[in-house]
């Protein structure tokens, strides 16, 4: 048994109820100051952890903008694209001169080699030409062939004028089935 010994005079000594709450005090302290360190590490570990996850987060962030921007610029070429494609079907339906100027094309090979083509306007509905002849004949053949053919629907005649020097000038009208 080991010997307890006590050099502190009597009336310095503490008392058993005191002894008693400063081990109870000494003993809570120990626990509380075991608690905070703990406390200290979990928070320290808690900071830490969200770092990590918050630099994972703006770099996720930062790869989903760049994927964001990307598919933007993409989105903005099939808009374009799309406008194209209806713009493309809207001129491909508009109606085209083509019929015309094949309705026409033979009259105009037929020419003989004194008449010259002035001028010749083709649309989708109608076309103009106005023609010069340097003889009658050509001018009556030309009107001929113009008016039998059975490719026009009408055939009008806007002008006609004779100079001495150039001969006839014939403006017409024509109009396909």
């Amino acid at each position: 048994m080991a010997v307890k010994l006590n050099l502190l005079p009597p009336e310095l000594a503490v008392d058993k109820n005191l002894g008693a709450a400063l081990k109870i005090t000494r003993s809570l302290g120990i626990i509380s100051l075991a608690a905070f360190i703990l406390f200290v590490v979990g928070v320290s570990g808690f900071f830490i952890f969200d770092s990590i996850t918050l630099k994972n987060l703006n770099t996720d962030v930062n790869t989903l903008t760049s994927q964001i921007s990307v598919q933007s610029t993409s989105e903005q070429q099939i808009v374009l694209l799309k406008d194209r494609i209806k713009k493309i079907s809207s001129i491909q339906s508009t109606p085209t001169s083509l019929s015309n100027l094949i309705a026409i094309d033979p009259f105009l090979s037929n020419l003989s080699s004194t008449a010259t083509i002035g001028e010749l306007n083709v649309d989708s509905q109608k076309m103009n030409l106005l023609v010069n002849f340097k003889s009658n004949d050509d001018l009556s053949n030309f009107l001929k062939n113009m008016s039998n053919s059975g490719v026009f629907k009408t055939v009008t005649l806007t002008s006609f004028g004779l100079n001495p020097s150039s001969g006839y000038s014939v403006g017409t009208s024509i109009q396909i089935k």
